[in-house]
């Protein structure tokens, strides 16, 4: 019984080991979640998100949906030229970080998309007409906000 425990420990052990190296794209690599990898590149594959964005709605996560009328408050991103983004909530700045733009590679189909990194979270931004859709990057629980764009 004992080696029928440790040959399934060693599968589980060589098949995780597997799905965290599908996909990965070299020695580049600077962080990994459940079956993303993000990696900087000189040539990423960019959804640029320049400029000033007022938050509409959020859904996911264990609050589900959540606009200002339902939380109370408002929100506003702006992602400047020199690679900094400000969170204001409330009209007060809350946040003042650095972004990047990296690529991130999807283990499930190796596909590459365009991913924002600020403080190490990771979103997939996805611009329609003056909206913009920040998707949380993470495989267990999904999650978005969406911004239009403030003229």
């Amino acid at each position: 019984m004992k080696n029928y425990v440790m040959a399934a420990i060693a599968v589980i052990m060589l098949a995780s080991y597997g799905c965290i190296k599908k996909g990965t794209p070299g020695p580049e690599t600077t962080n990994t979640t459940p079956a993303f990898t993000f990696t900087p590149s000189k040539n990423p594959v960019v959804t640029p998100v320049n400029g000033n964005w007022q938050w509409i709605k959020s859904y996911g996560g264990e609050g589900g949906l959540s606009t200002p009328a339902t939380s109370n408050s408002t929100m506003s991103i702006d992602f400047k030229s020199d690679s900094t983004v400000e969170e204001y909530r409330n009209g007060t700045l809350g946040l003042h970080e650095n972004f990047s733009y990296l690529n991130s590679y999807t283990f499930f189909d190796n596909s590459v998309s365009a991913a924002v990194e600020i403080n190490q979270l990771y979103y997939r931004p996805t611009i329609s007409n003056d909206t913009l859709r920040l998707d949380v990057i993470v495989m267990a629980d999904p999650s978005y906000s969406l911004f239009v764009k403030i003229k």
